[in-house]
């Protein structure tokens, strides 16, 4: 199952949306983490969070107007930069070097839902690292020839 780190910042509306949100990606098949916000960004990344952050197949940030200048977003952006990014930002917030394509905008006043969906579309419209894509090739693949050799099996058996 694909894995997303649910990057956020805390403030109380947009840690609401933040759980929603990682209901809904679970919801659609992919493995959701959200990370404590039990450290101090001037100490950097913890290494628990870092593994997690290496681990995930891609990284989702949720910013609003309200947390965007979050230094636990920025830390964790800065450890998963190589990480494909989907960003769900409120209208109105200015995002530099970001793959427009992967960032959907929300507005409070609007139909969370609506946003919601757009960011499980554009999740579930990525490419997965070839380990994911290798373990499903695999599953296919073995899952095909337990059914032949069953098969097989069946017609030996009958005569």
């Amino acid at each position: 199952m694909p894995s997303v780190y649910l990057s956020h910042s805390v403030s109380p509306w947009e840690l609401a949306q933040v759980y929603v949100l990682a209901r809904e990606t679970e919801r659609h098949g992919l493995q959701t983490f959200i990370p404590d916000r039990n450290w101090q960004p001037s100490l950097g990344v913890p290494n628990h969070l870092k593994g997690l952050l290496h681990q995930a197949d891609m990284v989702l940030a949720f910013v609003s107007l309200n947390g965007h200048h979050s230094e636990w977003v920025n830390q964790e952006l800065i450890e998963a930069h190589s990480k494909t990014l989907v960003t769900l930002a409120e209208q109105g917030i200015q995002l530099d070097g970001l793959d427009e394509q992967n960032v959907v905008r929300f507005s409070q006043s609007g139909d969370m839902a609506v946003a919601i969906q757009r960011v499980i579309g554009r999740l579930q419209g990525l490419e997965f690292p070839r380990s994911a894509n290798n373990l499903l090739t695999g599953l296919i693949v073995g899952g095909l020839v337990l059914l032949l050799l069953r098969g097989l099996g069946g017609k030996g058996g009958q005569r």
